[in-house]
Protein backbone atom coordinates (compact mmCIF):
# COMPACT_ATOMS: atom_id res chain seq x y z
CA UNK A 1 0.00 0.00 0.00
CA UNK A 2 1.40 3.32 -0.99
CA UNK A 3 2.33 5.92 1.24
CA UNK A 4 -0.70 8.33 -0.26
CA UNK A 5 -3.03 5.90 0.79
CA UNK A 6 -1.87 5.13 3.88
CA UNK A 7 -1.64 9.10 4.57
CA UNK A 8 -5.64 9.56 3.60
CA UNK A 9 -6.22 6.58 5.61
CA UNK A 10 -5.10 8.10 8.56
CA UNK A 11 -6.43 11.28 8.17
CA UNK A 12 -10.30 9.60 7.59
CA UNK A 13 -9.47 7.54 10.77
CA UNK A 14 -9.35 11.03 12.66
CA UNK A 15 -11.73 12.58 10.84
CA UNK A 16 -14.25 9.77 11.66
CA UNK A 17 -13.08 10.31 15.36
CA UNK A 18 -14.62 14.06 15.95
CA UNK A 19 -17.61 12.81 16.19
CA UNK A 20 -19.42 10.45 18.38
CA UNK A 21 -16.82 8.34 20.72
CA UNK A 22 -13.82 9.34 19.15
CA UNK A 23 -12.01 5.77 19.73
CA UNK A 24 -15.13 3.53 19.18
CA UNK A 25 -15.22 4.99 15.74
CA UNK A 26 -11.75 4.97 15.05
CA UNK A 27 -12.14 1.20 16.09
CA UNK A 28 -14.33 0.55 13.33
CA UNK A 29 -13.14 2.49 10.93
CA UNK A 30 -9.49 -0.12 11.45
CA UNK A 31 -12.07 -3.11 11.65
CA UNK A 32 -13.19 -2.05 7.72
CA UNK A 33 -9.25 -2.52 7.10
CA UNK A 34 -8.77 -5.66 8.72
CA UNK A 35 -10.18 -7.92 5.72
CA UNK A 36 -8.27 -5.91 2.59
CA UNK A 37 -5.88 -3.86 4.30
CA UNK A 38 -4.55 -6.11 7.51
CA UNK A 39 -0.98 -4.66 8.03
CA UNK A 40 -2.04 -1.56 7.80
CA UNK A 41 -5.01 -1.89 10.30
CA UNK A 42 -1.90 -3.56 12.59
CA UNK A 43 0.29 -0.57 12.54
CA UNK A 44 -2.47 1.70 13.28
CA UNK A 45 -3.64 -0.56 15.77
CA UNK A 46 0.15 -0.60 17.26
CA UNK A 47 -0.03 2.99 17.69
CA UNK A 48 -3.47 3.09 19.98
CA UNK A 49 -2.82 3.45 24.14
CA UNK A 50 -4.40 0.00 25.47
CA UNK A 51 -3.97 1.61 28.93
CA UNK A 52 -6.89 4.26 28.17
CA UNK A 53 -9.45 2.38 26.77
CA UNK A 54 -12.47 0.70 28.73
CA UNK A 55 -13.01 -2.66 28.65
CA UNK A 56 -15.06 -3.30 25.76
CA UNK A 57 -12.80 -0.93 23.85
CA UNK A 58 -9.44 -3.14 24.67
CA UNK A 59 -11.40 -6.27 23.87
CA UNK A 60 -12.73 -5.05 20.26
CA UNK A 61 -9.30 -3.97 19.85
CA UNK A 62 -7.41 -6.87 20.49
CA UNK A 63 -10.30 -9.17 18.68
CA UNK A 64 -9.39 -6.89 15.69
CA UNK A 65 -5.86 -7.38 16.40
CA UNK A 66 -6.07 -10.92 16.05
CA UNK A 67 -8.01 -11.24 13.22
CA UNK A 68 -5.08 -9.14 11.36
CA UNK A 69 -2.52 -10.94 13.17
CA UNK A 70 -4.30 -14.26 11.26
CA UNK A 71 -4.79 -12.43 7.93
CA UNK A 72 -0.56 -11.40 8.24
CA UNK A 73 0.71 -14.37 9.40
CA UNK A 74 2.05 -13.49 12.22
CA UNK A 75 1.62 -16.39 14.59
CA UNK A 76 0.19 -16.35 18.15
CA UNK A 77 2.98 -17.31 21.06
CA UNK A 78 0.28 -17.12 23.96
CA UNK A 79 -3.51 -17.91 24.03
CA UNK A 80 -4.10 -15.73 27.30
CA UNK A 81 -4.89 -12.43 25.92
CA UNK A 82 -7.62 -14.30 23.48
CA UNK A 83 -8.82 -16.31 25.71
CA UNK A 84 -10.07 -12.95 28.02
CA UNK A 85 -11.63 -11.46 24.73
CA UNK A 86 -13.48 -15.11 24.38
CA UNK A 87 -14.89 -14.36 28.44
CA UNK A 88 -16.02 -11.33 27.00
CA UNK A 89 -17.59 -11.51 23.85
CA UNK A 90 -19.26 -14.79 25.33
CA UNK A 91 -20.99 -12.72 27.50
CA UNK A 92 -21.54 -9.34 25.78
CA UNK A 93 -20.74 -9.97 22.29
CA UNK A 94 -23.19 -10.71 19.29
CA UNK A 95 -23.37 -14.30 17.33
CA UNK A 96 -20.51 -12.99 15.21
CA UNK A 97 -18.47 -11.58 17.56
CA UNK A 98 -18.52 -14.37 19.47
CA UNK A 99 -17.84 -16.75 16.44
CA UNK A 100 -15.06 -14.84 15.63
CA UNK A 101 -13.18 -14.91 18.93
CA UNK A 102 -13.61 -18.78 19.46
CA UNK A 103 -12.01 -18.65 15.79
CA UNK A 104 -8.99 -16.52 16.70
CA UNK A 105 -8.39 -18.55 19.75
CA UNK A 106 -8.35 -21.77 18.00
CA UNK A 107 -5.61 -20.34 15.23
CA UNK A 108 -3.81 -19.14 18.67
CA UNK A 109 -4.24 -22.92 19.43
CA UNK A 110 -3.03 -24.11 16.01
CA UNK A 111 0.60 -21.72 16.31
CA UNK A 112 1.11 -23.12 19.59
CA UNK A 113 0.57 -26.47 17.82
CA UNK A 114 -2.33 -27.83 19.95
CA UNK A 115 -4.61 -28.80 17.72
CA UNK A 116 -7.29 -31.00 19.88
CA UNK A 117 -7.57 -27.28 21.52
CA UNK A 118 -7.68 -25.63 18.36
CA UNK A 119 -10.10 -27.82 16.65
CA UNK A 120 -12.59 -27.64 19.94
CA UNK A 121 -12.54 -23.82 19.36
CA UNK A 122 -13.07 -23.89 16.20
CA UNK A 123 -15.98 -26.57 16.37
CA UNK A 124 -17.41 -23.80 19.09
CA UNK A 125 -17.12 -21.32 16.76
CA UNK A 126 -19.03 -23.23 13.88
CA UNK A 127 -21.72 -23.75 16.47
CA UNK A 128 -21.98 -20.21 17.17
CA UNK A 129 -22.79 -19.68 13.66
CA UNK A 130 -26.74 -18.78 12.72
CA UNK A 131 -26.73 -19.72 9.04
CA UNK A 132 -30.32 -19.04 8.94
CA UNK A 133 -30.02 -15.63 9.90
CA UNK A 134 -28.67 -13.00 7.02
CA UNK A 135 -26.34 -11.13 9.14
CA UNK A 136 -24.26 -14.80 9.37
CA UNK A 137 -20.66 -13.60 9.26
CA UNK A 138 -20.07 -16.38 6.16
CA UNK A 139 -16.59 -15.50 5.35
CA UNK A 140 -15.51 -16.03 8.56
CA UNK A 141 -17.26 -19.60 8.59
CA UNK A 142 -15.47 -20.64 5.20
CA UNK A 143 -12.13 -19.82 6.81
CA UNK A 144 -13.03 -21.46 10.00
CA UNK A 145 -13.89 -24.43 7.75
CA UNK A 146 -10.77 -24.13 5.81
CA UNK A 147 -8.79 -24.06 8.88
CA UNK A 148 -9.59 -27.57 10.38
CA UNK A 149 -9.35 -28.97 6.85
CA UNK A 150 -5.44 -27.86 6.92
CA UNK A 151 -5.44 -29.35 10.77
CA UNK A 152 -6.98 -32.51 9.63
CA UNK A 153 -4.47 -32.88 6.78
CA UNK A 154 -1.55 -32.13 9.66
CA UNK A 155 -2.95 -34.94 11.18
CA UNK A 156 -3.24 -37.35 8.18
CA UNK A 157 -7.31 -37.45 8.59
CA UNK A 158 -8.19 -36.96 5.15
CA UNK A 159 -11.05 -38.48 5.19
CA UNK A 160 -12.14 -35.31 7.79
CA UNK A 161 -9.76 -33.15 5.38
CA UNK A 162 -12.51 -33.42 2.58
CA UNK A 163 -15.25 -33.09 4.53
CA UNK A 164 -14.72 -29.57 5.67
CA UNK A 165 -12.84 -28.60 2.06
CA UNK A 166 -16.31 -29.69 0.88
CA UNK A 167 -17.71 -27.36 3.37
CA UNK A 168 -15.28 -24.24 2.97
CA UNK A 169 -16.64 -24.82 -1.07
CA UNK A 170 -19.99 -24.51 -0.77
CA UNK A 171 -19.50 -21.46 1.44
CA UNK A 172 -17.35 -19.51 -0.58
CA UNK A 173 -19.81 -20.63 -3.48
CA UNK A 174 -22.24 -19.14 -1.91
CA UNK A 175 -20.64 -15.06 -0.50
CA UNK A 176 -19.57 -15.06 -4.38
CA UNK A 177 -15.83 -15.98 -3.32
CA UNK A 178 -15.66 -17.96 -6.44
CA UNK A 179 -11.61 -17.68 -6.44
CA UNK A 180 -11.34 -19.12 -3.03
CA UNK A 181 -14.40 -21.82 -4.25
CA UNK A 182 -11.80 -22.71 -7.19
CA UNK A 183 -8.72 -22.95 -4.63
CA UNK A 184 -11.01 -25.36 -2.85
CA UNK A 185 -11.75 -27.70 -5.34
CA UNK A 186 -7.90 -27.63 -6.70
CA UNK A 187 -7.48 -29.06 -2.99
CA UNK A 188 -9.47 -31.61 -3.70
CA UNK A 189 -7.86 -32.78 -6.25
CA UNK A 190 -4.43 -32.61 -4.84
CA UNK A 191 -6.04 -34.93 -2.38
CA UNK A 192 -6.88 -37.06 -5.08
CA UNK A 193 -3.40 -37.25 -6.13
CA UNK A 194 -1.80 -38.01 -2.58
CA UNK A 195 -4.54 -40.83 -2.46
CA UNK A 196 -2.92 -42.13 -5.26
CA UNK A 197 -5.64 -42.01 -7.87
CA UNK A 198 -4.13 -39.97 -10.54
CA UNK A 199 -6.36 -41.35 -13.61
CA UNK A 200 -9.18 -39.44 -11.36
CA UNK A 201 -6.84 -36.47 -10.12
CA UNK A 202 -6.25 -35.78 -13.83
CA UNK A 203 -10.00 -35.68 -15.11
CA UNK A 204 -11.14 -33.38 -12.08
CA UNK A 205 -8.20 -31.53 -12.72
CA UNK A 206 -9.29 -30.68 -16.22
CA UNK A 207 -12.88 -30.01 -15.06
CA UNK A 208 -11.35 -27.33 -12.75
CA UNK A 209 -8.97 -26.05 -15.42
CA UNK A 210 -12.02 -24.92 -17.68
CA UNK A 211 -13.98 -23.36 -14.77
CA UNK A 212 -10.94 -21.34 -13.95
CA UNK A 213 -11.35 -19.63 -17.54
CA UNK A 214 -14.16 -19.47 -17.54
CA UNK A 215 -14.73 -17.52 -14.38
CA UNK A 216 -11.63 -15.43 -15.02
CA UNK A 217 -8.72 -16.75 -13.58
CA UNK A 218 -6.08 -18.05 -17.06
CA UNK A 219 -3.09 -18.40 -14.80
CA UNK A 220 -4.99 -19.88 -12.11
CA UNK A 221 -6.13 -22.45 -14.77
CA UNK A 222 -2.56 -22.77 -16.44
CA UNK A 223 -1.26 -23.33 -13.04
CA UNK A 224 -3.66 -26.08 -11.99
CA UNK A 225 -2.24 -27.91 -14.74
CA UNK A 226 0.74 -29.08 -12.65
CA UNK A 227 -1.45 -31.78 -10.95
CA UNK A 228 -1.93 -33.38 -14.27
CA UNK A 229 1.92 -33.03 -15.08
CA UNK A 230 2.53 -34.81 -11.64
CA UNK A 231 -0.19 -37.28 -12.02
CA UNK A 232 1.51 -38.41 -15.56
CA UNK A 233 4.81 -38.88 -14.15
CA UNK A 234 3.40 -41.10 -11.98
CA UNK A 235 1.80 -43.00 -14.42
CA UNK A 236 4.90 -43.04 -16.40
CA UNK A 237 2.76 -41.82 -19.27
CA UNK A 238 6.07 -39.45 -20.21
CA UNK A 239 4.37 -38.05 -23.48
CA UNK A 240 1.42 -36.01 -21.67
CA UNK A 241 3.53 -35.01 -19.14
CA UNK A 242 5.74 -33.11 -21.19
CA UNK A 243 2.92 -31.73 -22.65
CA UNK A 244 1.54 -30.53 -19.20
CA UNK A 245 4.67 -29.00 -18.26
CA UNK A 246 5.27 -26.95 -21.01
CA UNK A 247 2.07 -25.23 -20.28
CA UNK A 248 2.79 -24.77 -16.81
CA UNK A 249 5.93 -23.60 -17.59
CA UNK A 250 4.01 -20.44 -19.05
CA UNK A 251 2.44 -19.61 -15.85
CA UNK A 252 3.09 -15.85 -14.83
CA UNK A 253 4.04 -17.18 -11.20
CA UNK A 254 7.47 -18.80 -12.44
CA UNK A 255 8.57 -15.42 -12.97
CA UNK A 256 7.08 -13.52 -10.98
CA UNK A 257 7.76 -15.14 -7.72
CA UNK A 258 10.04 -18.03 -7.67
CA UNK A 259 9.86 -18.88 -4.13
CA UNK A 260 6.22 -19.77 -4.48
CA UNK A 261 5.40 -23.56 -3.68
CA UNK A 262 3.05 -24.31 -5.98
CA UNK A 263 4.85 -22.68 -8.96
CA UNK A 264 8.38 -22.55 -8.02
CA UNK A 265 11.41 -22.96 -10.31
CA UNK A 266 12.50 -25.75 -7.88
CA UNK A 267 9.15 -27.94 -8.53
CA UNK A 268 9.14 -27.29 -12.57
CA UNK A 269 12.86 -28.11 -12.27
CA UNK A 270 12.24 -31.57 -10.59
CA UNK A 271 9.45 -32.67 -12.66
CA UNK A 272 11.03 -31.35 -15.94
CA UNK A 273 14.09 -33.48 -14.43
CA UNK A 274 11.85 -36.38 -13.40
CA UNK A 275 10.32 -36.80 -17.45
CA UNK A 276 13.99 -36.86 -19.06
CA UNK A 277 14.98 -39.52 -16.84
CA UNK A 278 11.72 -40.97 -17.90
CA UNK A 279 12.66 -40.90 -21.86
CA UNK A 280 16.62 -41.96 -20.66
CA UNK A 281 18.01 -38.42 -21.38
CA UNK A 282 20.52 -38.30 -18.09
CA UNK A 283 22.36 -35.39 -19.36
CA UNK A 284 19.15 -33.43 -19.30
CA UNK A 285 17.78 -34.51 -16.10
CA UNK A 286 20.67 -33.63 -14.30
CA UNK A 287 21.26 -30.33 -15.45
CA UNK A 288 17.32 -29.63 -14.00
CA UNK A 289 17.57 -31.42 -10.64
CA UNK A 290 21.28 -29.38 -10.60
CA UNK A 291 18.58 -26.15 -11.26
CA UNK A 292 16.69 -27.28 -8.55
CA UNK A 293 19.52 -27.45 -5.75
CA UNK A 294 18.95 -23.61 -4.73
CA UNK A 295 15.15 -24.44 -3.99
CA UNK A 296 15.45 -27.23 -2.10
CA UNK A 297 14.50 -25.80 1.06
CA UNK A 298 11.96 -23.34 0.00
CA UNK A 299 9.94 -25.97 -1.47
CA UNK A 300 10.37 -28.97 0.92
CA UNK A 301 11.87 -31.15 -2.40
CA UNK A 302 15.56 -31.76 -1.14
CA UNK A 303 14.16 -35.88 -0.80
CA UNK A 304 13.60 -35.54 -4.47
CA UNK A 305 16.54 -33.71 -5.71
CA UNK A 306 19.17 -35.60 -3.58
CA UNK A 307 17.56 -38.87 -4.76
CA UNK A 308 17.50 -37.89 -8.48
CA UNK A 309 20.32 -36.70 -8.74
CA UNK A 310 21.98 -40.01 -7.19
CA UNK A 311 20.26 -41.88 -9.34
CA UNK A 312 21.22 -39.62 -12.28
CA UNK A 313 25.03 -40.04 -11.15
CA UNK A 314 24.68 -43.60 -10.65
CA UNK A 315 23.72 -43.93 -14.11
CA UNK A 316 26.94 -41.78 -14.97
CA UNK A 317 28.95 -43.91 -13.11
CA UNK A 318 30.27 -41.10 -10.73
CA UNK A 319 30.64 -42.70 -7.78
CA UNK A 320 32.35 -39.84 -5.90
CA UNK A 321 28.73 -38.07 -6.75
CA UNK A 322 26.28 -40.83 -5.90
CA UNK A 323 28.35 -41.25 -2.68
CA UNK A 324 27.65 -37.08 -1.86
CA UNK A 325 24.20 -37.36 -2.92
CA UNK A 326 23.46 -40.16 -1.82
CA UNK A 327 24.63 -39.34 1.62
CA UNK A 328 22.78 -35.67 1.50
CA UNK A 329 19.79 -37.78 0.72
CA UNK A 330 20.34 -39.90 4.00
CA UNK A 331 20.61 -37.05 5.82
CA UNK A 332 17.21 -35.38 4.95
CA UNK A 333 15.90 -38.44 5.05
CA UNK A 334 16.89 -38.03 9.05
CA UNK A 335 16.13 -35.01 9.18
CA UNK A 336 12.35 -35.50 7.93
CA UNK A 337 11.78 -38.32 10.21
CA UNK A 338 12.53 -36.59 13.24
CA UNK A 339 10.67 -33.52 12.29
CA UNK A 340 7.83 -36.47 12.10
CA UNK A 341 8.47 -38.07 14.93
CA UNK A 342 8.69 -34.45 16.58
CA UNK A 343 5.35 -33.66 15.35
CA UNK A 344 3.81 -36.86 16.40
CA UNK A 345 4.93 -36.30 19.92
CA UNK A 346 3.38 -32.99 20.15
CA UNK A 347 0.56 -34.22 18.22
CA UNK A 348 0.22 -37.10 21.37
CA UNK A 349 1.78 -34.29 24.14
CA UNK A 350 -1.21 -32.00 22.81
CA UNK A 351 -3.91 -34.84 22.66
CA UNK A 352 -2.66 -35.96 26.71
CA UNK A 353 -2.52 -32.43 27.78
CA UNK A 354 -6.33 -32.11 26.10
CA UNK A 355 -6.92 -35.50 27.92
CA UNK A 356 -5.91 -34.55 31.32
CA UNK A 357 -7.65 -30.88 30.96
CA UNK A 358 -10.91 -32.52 30.01
CA UNK A 359 -10.19 -35.08 32.73
CA UNK A 360 -9.61 -32.17 35.20
CA UNK A 361 -12.61 -30.06 33.73
CA UNK A 362 -15.25 -33.29 33.66
CA UNK A 363 -14.26 -33.62 37.42
CA UNK A 364 -15.16 -30.59 38.37
CA UNK A 365 -18.52 -30.31 36.41
CA UNK A 366 -19.34 -33.63 38.40
CA UNK A 367 -17.85 -31.79 41.89
CA UNK A 368 -20.47 -28.66 40.33
CA UNK A 369 -23.10 -31.34 40.07
CA UNK A 370 -22.85 -33.03 43.01
CA UNK A 371 -22.61 -29.65 44.88
CA UNK A 372 -25.96 -28.15 43.16
CA UNK A 373 -27.86 -31.38 43.52
CA UNK A 374 -26.91 -31.40 47.36
CA UNK A 375 -28.21 -27.75 47.70
CA UNK A 376 -31.02 -28.43 45.83
CA UNK A 377 -31.93 -31.46 47.70
CA UNK A 378 -30.99 -29.21 50.93
CA UNK A 379 -33.39 -26.30 49.80
CA UNK A 380 -36.43 -28.99 49.08
CA UNK A 381 -35.67 -30.42 52.03
CA UNK A 382 -35.75 -27.04 54.19
CA UNK A 383 -38.43 -26.12 52.45
CA UNK A 384 -40.57 -29.66 53.35
CA UNK A 385 -39.71 -29.08 57.23
CA UNK A 386 -41.02 -25.44 56.81
CA UNK A 387 -43.63 -26.63 55.18
CA UNK A 388 -44.60 -29.08 57.83
CA UNK A 389 -44.48 -26.68 60.64
CA UNK A 390 -46.38 -23.92 58.85
CA UNK A 391 -49.28 -26.86 58.45
CA UNK A 392 -48.38 -27.52 61.77
CA UNK A 393 -48.74 -23.86 63.04
CA UNK A 394 -51.40 -23.57 61.13
CA UNK A 395 -53.90 -26.30 62.31
CA UNK A 396 -52.71 -24.87 65.75
CA UNK A 397 -53.75 -22.25 65.32
CA UNK A 398 -57.45 -23.38 63.61
CA UNK A 399 -58.12 -25.47 66.08
CA UNK A 400 -57.18 -22.55 69.08
CA UNK A 401 -59.31 -20.36 67.56
CA UNK A 402 -62.36 -23.57 67.01
CA UNK A 403 -61.81 -24.17 70.97
CA UNK A 404 -62.26 -20.55 71.89
CA UNK A 405 -65.21 -20.10 69.55
CA UNK A 406 -66.50 -23.78 71.80
CA UNK A 407 -65.50 -22.01 74.92
CA UNK A 408 -67.54 -18.46 74.30
CA UNK A 409 -70.55 -20.86 73.32
CA UNK A 410 -70.16 -23.34 76.71
CA UNK A 411 -69.78 -19.59 79.10
CA UNK A 412 -73.16 -18.55 77.17
CA UNK A 413 -75.16 -21.64 77.68
CA UNK A 414 -74.02 -21.66 81.34
CA UNK A 415 -74.99 -18.15 82.00
CA UNK A 416 -77.89 -19.13 80.81
CA UNK A 417 -78.97 -22.32 82.46
CA UNK A 418 -77.97 -20.10 85.75
CA UNK A 419 -80.47 -17.12 84.94
CA UNK A 420 -83.18 -19.64 84.10
CA UNK A 421 -82.40 -21.54 87.36
CA UNK A 422 -83.02 -18.28 89.15
CA UNK A 423 -85.77 -17.17 87.16
CA UNK A 424 -87.62 -21.24 88.05
CA UNK A 425 -89.01 -20.73 84.63
CA UNK A 426 -88.11 -24.04 83.43
CA UNK A 427 -89.98 -27.42 83.56
CA UNK A 428 -87.31 -30.83 85.02
CA UNK A 429 -87.60 -32.01 81.27
CA UNK A 430 -86.44 -28.85 79.47
CA UNK A 431 -83.63 -28.13 82.26
CA UNK A 432 -82.32 -31.70 82.19
CA UNK A 433 -82.23 -31.22 78.29
CA UNK A 434 -80.35 -28.01 78.77
CA UNK A 435 -77.62 -29.76 80.96
CA UNK A 436 -77.78 -32.16 78.43
CA UNK A 437 -76.82 -29.51 75.88
CA UNK A 438 -73.83 -28.23 77.73
CA UNK A 439 -72.22 -31.79 78.64
CA UNK A 440 -71.90 -32.41 74.81
CA UNK A 441 -70.69 -28.86 74.54
CA UNK A 442 -68.19 -29.44 77.02
CA UNK A 443 -67.18 -32.62 75.57
CA UNK A 444 -66.50 -30.53 72.37
CA UNK A 445 -64.59 -28.34 74.21
CA UNK A 446 -62.32 -31.23 75.95
CA UNK A 447 -61.98 -33.10 72.91
CA UNK A 448 -60.73 -29.67 71.01
CA UNK A 449 -58.36 -29.17 73.82
CA UNK A 450 -57.14 -32.70 73.76
CA UNK A 451 -56.58 -32.38 70.13
CA UNK A 452 -54.97 -29.04 70.47
CA UNK A 453 -52.34 -30.27 73.07
CA UNK A 454 -51.51 -32.94 70.49
CA UNK A 455 -51.16 -31.14 67.89
CA UNK A 456 -48.82 -28.44 70.17
CA UNK A 457 -46.54 -31.53 70.74
CA UNK A 458 -46.15 -32.59 67.05
CA UNK A 459 -47.93 -36.03 68.40
CA UNK A 460 -50.66 -37.84 65.88
CA UNK A 461 -53.56 -39.24 67.41
CA UNK A 462 -52.45 -43.44 68.63
CA UNK A 463 -54.12 -46.15 66.38
CA UNK A 464 -56.83 -46.87 69.13
CA UNK A 465 -58.01 -42.97 69.11
CA UNK A 466 -58.53 -43.00 65.55
CA UNK A 467 -60.49 -46.63 64.66
CA UNK A 468 -63.95 -45.86 63.15
CA UNK A 469 -65.80 -46.86 67.08
CA UNK A 470 -63.50 -44.67 68.93
CA UNK A 471 -64.27 -41.70 66.65
CA UNK A 472 -68.44 -42.82 66.76
CA UNK A 473 -68.17 -42.21 70.65
CA UNK A 474 -66.22 -38.97 70.13
CA UNK A 475 -69.32 -37.93 67.68
CA UNK A 476 -71.70 -38.59 69.49
CA UNK A 477 -70.34 -36.21 72.22
CA UNK A 478 -70.31 -33.29 69.83
CA UNK A 479 -73.25 -33.65 67.26
CA UNK A 480 -76.61 -33.61 68.25
CA UNK A 481 -77.65 -35.83 64.83
CA UNK A 482 -75.23 -38.62 66.08
CA UNK A 483 -77.66 -41.67 66.97
CA UNK A 484 -77.05 -42.38 71.06
CA UNK A 485 -74.41 -45.31 71.72
CA UNK A 486 -76.16 -48.46 71.94
CA UNK A 487 -74.94 -51.90 73.43
CA UNK A 488 -73.49 -53.41 69.98
CA UNK A 489 -70.98 -49.82 69.76
CA UNK A 490 -69.46 -50.79 73.31
CA UNK A 491 -69.07 -54.66 72.23
CA UNK A 492 -67.84 -53.28 68.94
CA UNK A 493 -65.74 -51.13 71.28
CA UNK A 494 -64.81 -53.78 73.91
CA UNK A 495 -63.18 -55.82 71.04
CA UNK A 496 -61.38 -52.96 68.92
CA UNK A 497 -59.67 -52.34 72.41
CA UNK A 498 -59.00 -55.81 73.22
CA UNK A 499 -57.32 -56.11 69.86
CA UNK A 500 -54.94 -53.27 70.52
CA UNK A 501 -54.66 -54.02 73.98
CA UNK A 502 -53.95 -57.55 74.58
CA UNK A 503 -53.03 -57.65 77.86
CA UNK A 504 -55.99 -55.79 79.08
CA UNK A 505 -58.16 -58.81 79.85
CA UNK A 506 -55.28 -60.65 81.87
CA UNK A 507 -54.80 -57.68 83.83
CA UNK A 508 -58.41 -57.17 84.83
CA UNK A 509 -59.38 -60.80 84.59
CA UNK A 510 -59.43 -61.98 88.13
CA UNK A 511 -60.94 -58.11 89.35
CA UNK A 512 -64.11 -58.01 89.63
CA UNK A 513 -65.69 -55.54 87.85
CA UNK A 514 -69.08 -53.64 87.21
CA UNK A 515 -70.34 -53.14 83.71
CA UNK A 516 -69.20 -49.22 83.94
CA UNK A 517 -66.20 -49.41 85.72
CA UNK A 518 -65.03 -51.93 82.97
CA UNK A 519 -66.58 -49.63 80.19
CA UNK A 520 -64.36 -46.85 82.36
CA UNK A 521 -61.26 -48.69 81.90
CA UNK A 522 -61.84 -48.87 78.28
CA UNK A 523 -63.02 -45.36 77.62
CA UNK A 524 -59.66 -44.74 79.72
CA UNK A 525 -57.27 -46.23 76.98
CA UNK A 526 -59.34 -44.71 74.60
CA UNK A 527 -58.17 -41.00 75.75
CA UNK A 528 -61.30 -39.92 76.60
CA UNK A 529 -61.51 -37.05 79.58
CA UNK A 530 -63.08 -37.77 82.52
CA UNK A 531 -66.19 -35.15 81.88
CA UNK A 532 -66.59 -37.03 78.72
CA UNK A 533 -66.49 -40.64 80.42
CA UNK A 534 -69.19 -39.38 83.09
CA UNK A 535 -71.48 -37.83 79.64
CA UNK A 536 -70.95 -41.55 77.83
CA UNK A 537 -71.51 -43.63 80.80
CA UNK A 538 -74.58 -41.00 82.00
CA UNK A 539 -73.52 -40.73 84.95
CA UNK A 540 -73.24 -37.52 87.29
CA UNK A 541 -70.24 -35.23 87.69
CA UNK A 542 -67.04 -36.53 89.17
CA UNK A 543 -68.28 -40.13 89.10
CA UNK A 544 -64.94 -41.01 86.65
CA UNK A 545 -62.38 -39.29 89.15
CA UNK A 546 -63.77 -41.18 92.15
CA UNK A 547 -64.41 -44.55 90.71
CA UNK A 548 -60.85 -44.23 89.12
CA UNK A 549 -59.31 -43.67 92.47
CA UNK A 550 -61.31 -46.82 94.20
CA UNK A 551 -60.32 -49.33 90.59
CA UNK A 552 -56.07 -48.35 91.22
CA UNK A 553 -57.13 -50.45 94.89
CA UNK A 554 -59.04 -53.17 93.43
CA UNK A 555 -56.84 -53.40 90.07
CA UNK A 556 -53.23 -52.79 91.15
CA UNK A 557 -53.78 -53.64 94.79
CA UNK A 558 -52.57 -50.20 96.72
CA UNK A 559 -54.12 -46.84 96.82
CA UNK A 560 -53.71 -43.91 94.30
CA UNK A 561 -54.76 -41.23 92.34
CA UNK A 562 -56.74 -41.12 89.22
CA UNK A 563 -54.19 -40.09 87.30
CA UNK A 564 -51.72 -42.38 88.64
CA UNK A 565 -54.72 -45.48 87.65
CA UNK A 566 -54.87 -44.13 83.79
CA UNK A 567 -51.20 -44.11 83.83
CA UNK A 568 -50.50 -47.81 85.29
CA UNK A 569 -53.54 -49.10 82.83
CA UNK A 570 -52.31 -47.69 80.02
CA UNK A 571 -48.68 -49.03 80.94
CA UNK A 572 -49.91 -52.34 81.94
CA UNK A 573 -52.62 -53.27 79.59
Amino acid sequence: MNNTFKIFLLLAIIISGCSGSPMRRQLEAIDSLVDTHFDSALVLMEQIDVRSLSRPNRMYLELLRGKAMNKAAVPFTTDSVMKQVVRYYDNHGSLNQRMLAHYVLGCAYRDLLSAPRALEEYQRAVDLADTSSVDCDFSTLMRIHSQMAGLFEWQGLTNKQEQEDSIAEQLAWQIGDTLSALIFEETKCNTLYNKGEYEECINQTKILHDRFLLHGYPQEAIQSYILCAKSCLALKDFGKAKQYLDLYKTCSYLHDDPRKVNGGRGAISIYMAQYYMGVARTDSAEFFYRQALPYVHLNNSALLTFRGLSEVYAQLNKADSVLKYTSLYSKEKERVYNETIGRTTLQMASLYDYGVEQKIAREQSRRASLWEKTAIAFLCLILLVGYYYWKKRERVRMLRKELERKMDELNEAERTLESLRRQKTLSTSELKQKEAQILKLKGQAEYLCHTLQSAQKGKSLPPLVKSPIVQRFRRSLISIKEPPICEGDWKELAKIVSEYRPALNSLLGGVNLSENEYRLCLLVLCSFEPSQTDNLLGMKHSYSSKTRQRLHEKVFGAPGSAAEFDRKLQLYS
